[in-house]
Parts: structure tokens; C-alpha cells; sequence
């Protein structure tokens, strides 16, 4: 207790630990900064890699299926059964009334493995005044 201090009354900190101690929380305060900023002025974080194979779509219009339809779409950059599609087709064929099968029709093929626009192609065929008759919709792609 020193001379004219009451005794309740709380000891100031010397000007010495008062500089040690704001020192400290600067640099505290500086190095979670930096850990915060790290990861965002950093290295770019890696394109998490999508594992989708094309999507394929079969349908039928003009009041109970006069037209059937086939689409198919994909992203070379997906990934599908480990490998990237560089080309994808559908394929219709009328089987009976009469026998029609136009071929396949293909997307435009992609470039590379890192495209990351979409390709698709869609096709139709008319379906048979035959009750009975089917048509058969098919899909399947290439790969790089």
C-alpha cells in the first residue's frame, strides 16, 4: 500500500505490462486476420468435381402420342463412371407400321474434359396409326 492510496482502491498496471498486454491482443488480432484472409486471397479453392452422367427425357405429344420425343444433355466437364462424355446421342425407331429408324442423332462434340457448357440434342419421329406398333427410344455417349 503506498501513501495516500486507499485500501480499496485497485492498483493501476505499470506502463510497461499495459504495453505488453495491448502488444499481445495486436498480435492476436493480426494473426486470425491473416488465417481469416488466407483462404480467400489464397490459392483458388479446387472446382469440386460433379459426377453426373447425360440425362436422358422420353415423351409424347399431340393428343395421345402422334409425336414421341427424346432428349439427352450433359456436361463434358461431369464426371461419369470416372471418365468426362466428349458426345452424347438419341436414337427412336418406329418398329412396325411402317418400320422407321432415322438414325442416331449426335450432340456436337466437345472439345475437352474442362468444357463446361452444355450440349444436347433432341429428336422425334411420328408414332404409327398401329395400335400395337412401339416406338423404341435409346440413348448412350462416347467418351475422351
Amino acid at each position: 500500500m503506498t501513501a495516500g492510496a486507499l485500501p480499496d482502491e485497485p492498483r493501476k498496471p505499470s506502463a510497461r505490462r499495459t504495453w505488453t498486454t495491448k502488444r499481445r491482443a495486436l498480435a492476436l488480432t493480426l494473426l486470425a486476420m491473416a488465417a481469416a484472409i488466407v483462404p480467400v486471397v489464397g490459392a483458388p479453392a479446387a472446382q469440386a468435381a460433379t459426377y453426373r452422367c447425360p440425362a436422358f427425357v422420353v415423351w409424347e405429344d399431340w393428343l395421345g402420342g402422334a409425336r414421341v420425343h427424346a432428349y439427352v444433355e450433359f456436361h463434358p466437364s461431369d464426371i461419369c463412371n470416372g471418365r468426362h462424355v466428349k458426345r452424347a446421342y438419341v436414337h427412336l425407331i418406329r418398329q412396325c407400321g411402317p418400320y422407321y429408324d432415322p438414325g442416331r442423332a449426335y450432340t456436337y462434340t466437345a472439345s475437352s474434359s474442362g468444357d463446361t457448357r452444355l450440349y444436347s440434342v433432341s429428336a422425334w419421329i411420328f408414332d404409327s396409326v398401329l395400335w400395337n406398333c412401339t416406338t423404341v427410344a435409346t440413348y448412350g455417349w462416347d467418351y475422351f
